[in-house]
């Protein structure tokens, strides 16, 4: 810019870019700024200046993204102090990380946690340290795009490693063929670094951190391998990364409003929390056995329902062979048959003949025939008017002769249907006990004369039998009833505030059955009268 007129100005540029001498442009200001002021590692810088500087670095890289690799061997970021390894806070982007209020990412919950601190210093490994610019004027938001461009880290990553001792085929690994060690040798393994702090106080953001890097890392890093050099084979592994993930509580699961971790082989895809992203097929899903427990429980429900299934038809098909074996011989059905084999073989049991049984059954099926029969001839009651209603046909039948063959015992006693006791004396001039032959039910019930409908008591009970029952409408219709429906040969009543009880023996029972089937099915009433 200098001489009197713009000819001499002309000429001295010329000069000046023969000799090779550069016009100042931006990067050349910036990089000047970057040597004077944070290259040594010991410059104390105003924050003032540092500040401007900063603004001045963003407003750069964004018009021109890039040049950004002017930045990345200068310690150019401010970080919070933790009175940790190094005296300066001003740091390069590769040792920065960055979450909230600069980039969502998560990573506090890890970087700022004590025991990573703690595990750092264990390891030998380099911290990573946040931003301290919260109380500046600075665009926080552009300040942090301008250090994830410089490289700042973002998010959790799978790192590659050699194979250490602690690996758990460590010596498989190392036990592959050869000897001598190569340029060609191959000794890789992948791990998270981090993995044992975010283990620590789990969390739904910690489980999203590992989720996220291990879907993010190549499917390389799901094996290990090893070997000398390229003559000899290799050996592959798991890598360290997935027996870290298999053996560890981490993956989160929905419970009722509630989060639990657990192994990744217990996890349920349907529990999975927003925010994890499944995809069928994934391969370090696969490696990690993810819900591999469900699968073999689904796999054992299928087989079980298969067999289960297998078991109903074969039992289907043994039934309707048993069934059709049981038609052809007379039963309706195999229940039917093996119902008559248990009665067979708990007739035997008991000293029984099932023959004599069969005998005794066909008897009474043949007595009721007949007694229907005896029925349908029997002579209907009949009364007379004169005083008052005579039942004229009474002396037709003998029940006390049925009832006494019935219901006397070997010791030559008679026994009542009610009280169950010996009658109480002798008939005159007699062995024989003296009893009332009472109908069990009169006019109204019973419309012919047969022996069957009455009952052996002893003069008490007869008394009380025709009051009590007899002349009780309610007790009347509940014995009627009972004799029609019951299949036990004791009927209880209830009348006059106590309990009634009228037994039969079988005989006797099963003729005033059929007594009842006879008025219930074959007597015509009307025709009668």
């Amino acid at each position: 810019s200098s001489g009197r007129n713009k000819n001499q100005q002309k000429k001295a540029r010329s000069f000046l870019e023969k000799i090779g001498v550069c016009e100042l442009d931006e990067a050349e200001r910036i990089r000047a700024i970057l040597r004077q002021r944070y290259e040594d590692l010991y410059t104390e810088i105003p924050l003032k200046h540092h500040e401007e500087d900063m603004k001045r670095f963003i407003i750069f890289v964004e018009k021109e993204p890039d040049k950004v690799t002017l930045f990345q061997n200068y310690r150019i970021f401010k970080t919070t102090d933790r009175g940790s390894f190094d005296e300066s806070l001003y740091h390069n982007a590769s040792l920065i990380f960055l979450d909230s209020p600069y980039l969502e990412t998560g990573l506090k919950v890890c970087y700022e946690d004590d025991e990573y601190w703690e595990y750092v210093c264990t390891e030998n490994l380099n911290p990573y340290l946040s931003l301290d610019y919260e109380e500046s004027d600075l665009d926080l938001k552009k300040l942090g795009k301008f250090a994830e461009a410089l490289g700042a880290k973002t998010k959790l990553e799978v790192t590659k490693q050699t194979i250490q001792h602690d690996h758990p085929q460590f010596r498989y690994l190392r036990s592959a063929p050869g000897w001598r060690w190569t340029y060609t040798g191959i000794d890789e393994d992948y791990r998270i670094s981090e993995f044992p702090i975010l283990l620590a106080n789990s969390s739904i953001v910690k489980s999203k951190l590992i989720w996220q890097a291990v879907d993010a890392a190549p499917n390389c890093s799901l094996k290990s391998r090893f070997r000398w050099n390229q003559t000899y084979d290799i050996h592959y592994g798991d890598s360290t990364l997935v027996h870290d993930l298999k053996k560890a509580k981490w993956v989160p699961q929905k419970n009722e409003g509630s989060i639990s971790f657990v192994y990744p082989n217990e996890a349920l895809i349907a529990l999975l929390p927003e925010g994890f992203p499944y995809e069928t097929g994934q391969k370090w899903l696969e490696a990690i056995e993810f819900g591999e427990n469900a699968k073999r429980q689904q796999l054992k429900n299928a087989q079980i329902e298969e067999m289960q299934r297998l078991e109903i038809a074969r039992k289907e098909r043994e039934q309707r062979d048993r069934n059709q074996h049981a038609t052809e011989m007379g039963f309706n059905s195999a229940d039917e048959a093996n119902t008559m084999a248990e009665i067979a073989k708990a007739w035997k049991e008991q000293g029984k003949s099932p023959e004599a049984s069969l005998k005794k059954l066909r008897g009474q099926e043949r007595r009721k025939e007949l007694l229907i029969i005896d029925l349908g001839n029997a002579e209907e009651k009949e009364y007379e008017i004169r005083a008052r209603s005579i039942r004229s046909t009474r002396n037709t039948i003998d029940p006390k002769t049925a009832l006494r063959a019935q219901y006397t015992t070997d010791e030559n006693r008679t026994l009542c249907q009610m009280c169950s006791k010996s009658m109480p004396f002798k008939k005159r001039n007699s062995d024989e006990d003296y009893f009332e032959a009472v109908e069990a039910l009169g006019k109204g019930y019973f419309f012919k004369e047969h022996e069957a409908q009455y009952l052996a008591l002893c003069p008490e009970c007869a008394a009380k039998y025709t009051e009590f029952v007899k002349k009780d409408r309610n007790a009347r219709e509940v014995f009627y009833n009972a004799l029609k429906t019951s299949d036990n040969p004791q009927i209880h009543l209830e009348s006059n505030g106590e309990t009634i009880r009228i037994w039969f023996e079988d005989k006797h029972w099963q003729d005033l059955k059929t007594v009842m089937y006879y008025y219930e099915n074959v007597y015509d009433r009307d025709e009668s009268d």
